[in-house]
């Protein structure tokens, strides 16, 4: 430790990946060393000399001590490790990360560093009441409320919430580190509540200038290269030449699936500068659940700049499902006098076609549901029938935006889109899915907005919106105004108003009036509070029957950054 892990930290002479990985194992087998040299070994050698032996014969024994603790730690992991997939299975996988986050912290704290952490914890909460019209035309409904009985009655949320962001860059002529830990907890604090802990990023990435190589290990959210989950493992990439570089990716969804066992692996070839405008990439990537294909993949991202136009589009086309799971393209176009356009046309497979999908949609016949794709081969007799099976039950969603903002004045700018979005049907697949699925057919969106900005200070802006909806069975009006207001240097107001009507092919009708105002206060330059509460008031009319609901949210924390 003192005379290469601080020395190295302290001074960056990283060599490359190689110190990173030896470092890196050096401080996760700092704790076990430390716990047997402080709470075996030396309390060993002083009971030893206590009952009379020599200094060196108790320097033996315990040396004698320390071995045999060795092989019994030995044989006990040896015993374990039949056990480990039965231990991945029932742990979270964030706690078999633990080790590694402990050591990447312990590492930190001997770099030379550039860090940033972002540090949160709010409480939500929420209560709501709901009477019908025949309630409060009755006796009852015209009887005052007493102060103990709450109108507000049910207690929709109670959730304690804590956010840790934290990100640590070190970067000079050479290479360029990175380490990012990413986690949210949630404490469900009503009687029936359940808490959970989101680990969404927990990754050491390292590019090299030197020789074009890059790697990221750990918990990591997708790049490119056809990967579409966040997963756990390790992605590669090496620039053999000048604007190309070659990458290669493996690992392991984070989202459990049932019982089942994933893991994917793939590669792909960039080329950051196809002519001076294009850039873009081609990949392959394979996933595997229980043994099977899950996934078979080829695609290309493309990628288009040239003076105020950006574009980017992707295709990917499963090779076993013979079907196209991406087809995107989005784009923005920005004038000289700031006005811009925006582009978006999206179709997909809804989800993403796999063979796993099928523990969705499983025979209603079998005695018990399969857990696992290996339980469902034998039954459907080839993994092709499921793979049709599972062709049969994905729908296609489309969408589509075009939109413009343009400048009307010094203080002010208007805009408007229009939207669209269809989720096509499913027709009848045999056993599984016998009636099928309609589609929603198609759901448009106009938007007109007005926006303001510096009206009354240095830093306030203003947003009406208009927003009407329409589809096959519905339509529906939005009206709504958010405002951001600051005063001085510590205080933020952020009132907002929403109103909205809807009515439906049956001739129900609801309108819902939602008022709403977010309040911070930075107390120190790094330690800001906030606080929102949202009151909404909503009424529907259904053949007949009226029914009035009230609802009150609100959050109350504060962050930290440092």
């Amino acid at each position: 430790m003192l005379t290469a892990v601080i020395p190295l930290t302290r001074s960056g002479g990283w060599r490359g990946a190689a110190d990173v990985i030896a470092v890196g194992f050096y401080l996760s087998g700092i704790v076990p060393l430390l716990g047997m040299a402080l709470l075996v070994l030396g309390p060993a050698f002083v009971v030893f000399k206590q009952q009379g032996l020599a200094p060196y014969d108790a320097a033996i024994a315990t040396w004698q001590l320390g071995m045999a603790s060795l092989i019994v730690m030995g044989v006990f992991k040896l015993v374990l490790s039949f056990f480990g997939e039965a231990v991945t299975r029932a742990l979270p996988r964030a706690a078999l990360l633990g080790s590694i986050g402990g050591a990447a912290l312990t590492l930190l704290g001997f770099l030379p560093l550039v860090a940033w952490t972002l540090f949160s914890l709010f409480y939500y909460g929420g209560k709501s009441d709901v009477r019908t019209q025949e309630f409060k035309d009755s006796v009852l409904g015209g009887l005052p409320i007493l102060q103990s009985d709450t109108t507000l009655s049910a207690d929709d949320q109670k959730q304690l919430q804590a956010n840790l962001d934290l990100n640590w860059r070190y970067r000079d002529a050479d290479k360029d580190m990175r380490f990012v830990f990413r986690d949210a907890y949630s404490a469900d604090l009503r009687s029936n509540g359940v808490n959970k802990n989101r680990l969404s990023a927990l990754y050491f990435d390292h590019k090299s200038f030197v020789n074009g190589t890059s790697f990221r290990v750990g918990r990591q959210s997708p790049t490119g290269g056809g990967v579409l989950y966040r997963f756990d493992g390790a992605q590669a990439g090496y620039t053999f030449a000048p604007k190309w570089k070659v990458n290669a990716v493996v690992g392991v969804p984070t989202e459990s699936l049932l019982d089942a066992r994933r893991h994917f692996y793939g590669a792909s070839l960039d080329a950051e500068a196809l002519t001076k405008e294009i850039s873009g990439s081609v990949y392959v990537v394979q996933q595997v659940i229980d043994g099977e294909v899950d996934r078979r993949a080829v695609g290309t991202e493309a990628r288009y700049f040239s003076g105020g136009l950006s574009a980017s589009a992707q295709l990917d086309y499963d090779q076993l499902m013979k079907g196209i799971n991406i087809a995107s393209l989005q784009a923005t176009w920005q004038l000289p006098d700031t006005t811009v356009f925006n582009f978006l046309y999206d179709r997909r497979a809804t989800p993403i076609l796999s063979l796993g999908n099928i523990l969705f949609f499983q025979d209603p016949n079998l005695p018990t549901p399969a857990r696992r794709v290996s339980d469902l081969v034998a039954s459907a007799g080839s993994t092709s029938v499921l793979r049709d099976q599972v062709k049969g039950i994905t729908a296609y969603q489309t969408q589509g935006l075009v939109g413009v903002t343009t400048p009307i004045s010094k203080n002010w700018q208007a805009g408007a889109d229009v939207r669209y979005t269809n989720i096509g049907e499913i027709k009848p697949v045999a056993v599984i899915l016998p009636q099928g699925q309609p589609s929603t057919g198609d759901l448009w969106g106009l938007g007109l907005q007005l926006i303001g900005s510096n009206l009354y200070s240095a830093r306030d802006t203003h947003v009406f919106n208009l927003s009407y909806m329409t589809g096959p069975t519905y339509h529906g009006t939005l009206l709504s105004y958010n405002n951001l207001s600051a005063f001085g240097e510590k205080w933020q107001f952020e009132p907002s108003l929403k109103y909205y009507t809807q009515n439906d092919s049956t001739g129900a009708t609801s309108k819902r009036l939602t008022p709403g105002l977010r309040v911070s206060y930075k107390l120190q330059t790094q330690l800001t509070v906030e606080s929102e509460l949202t009151y909404e008031r909503s009424e529907s009319n259904s053949t007949g029957r009226v029914e009035s609901s009230d609802r009150v949210t609100y959050y109350v924390g504060a962050r930290y950054d440092f």
